[in-house]
């Protein structure tokens, strides 16, 4: 196991579980705890991994919350945190999803296929209830991921580019949230008349800042002789 090869993402979802083991007053970190922190971390990828499944995030987390809550609190203890066999195996278990998956560091994604796989009866149930499985989970990361790889520290901040940052006009326009334009072809022939006069007079040589043009002499361009 090599926790150099997980990105920041992963590492920090890692710090998270054993930070909400501390303040729980658990003895050991757990795959409970890996799973509740990937669905509370900011800006995470998992909520909206989920909720391309057709998973309903809140109601995912409050589940993960309460079997989180059935572990033992022990108050008073000051010894060592630490990693229950259990969360071992789920991270064993992810290195090699992301083998698998041909990607050179373990992402959040491989670490959620791992607790579906490893994780303990409590976990499985989870995902169960939700209707949650292995293709449903790799269906919608397709969607997000494409044909990308994992080949860096942080690529999350890649994945779904154009969903998080751009707008797809055609889906809008499907789901009637455009503007309308029916009604609008003065304006729109109006646009294209300016759009093509513009196109015209650059390739003539001729200035388009002002409402006519004026060509400039090749002289005005010339030093002295």
């Amino acid at each position: 196991m090599d926790i150099n090869k997980y990105t920041q993402k992963s590492t920090e979802a890692l710090a998270e579980a054993q930070k909400l083991a501390v303040e729980r007053h658990h003895q050991e970190v757990t795959p409970r705890h890996l799973l509740l922190s990937l669905l509370i971390q900011e800006d995470g990828f998992i909520p909206r991994l989920l909720t391309l499944a057709g998973v309903n995030h809140e109601m995912f987390k409050t589940s993960a919350e309460d079997i989180v809550r059935r572990i033992p609190s022990v108050h008073g203890y000051d010894g060592p945190l630490a990693m229950s066999s259990g969360l071992l195996k789920v991270m064993v278990r992810a290195e090699k999803e992301a083998s698998r998956m041909k990607d050179e560091y373990v992402s959040v994604e491989h670490l959620l296929l791992a607790l579906m796989e490893e994780g303990d009866g409590d976990i499985k149930d989870v995902f169960k209830n939700f209707g949650l499985d292995r293709n449903r989970i790799l269906d919608a990361l397709k969607k997000i991921r494409g044909s990308q790889q994992v080949t860096s520290e942080n690529p999350e901040a890649t994945y779904d580019a154009l969903n998080r940052y751009g707008r797809d006009f055609t889906r809008l326009a499907r789901e009637g949230k455009l503007d309308p334009v029916i009604g609008r072809d003065e304006e729109i022939r109006r646009v294209i008349e300016i759009l093509s006069r513009r196109a015209s007079y650059r390739s003539r040589g001729w200035s388009c800042g002002g409402r006519t043009g004026r060509r400039q002499s090749p002289q005005a361009h010339a030093g002295p002789g």
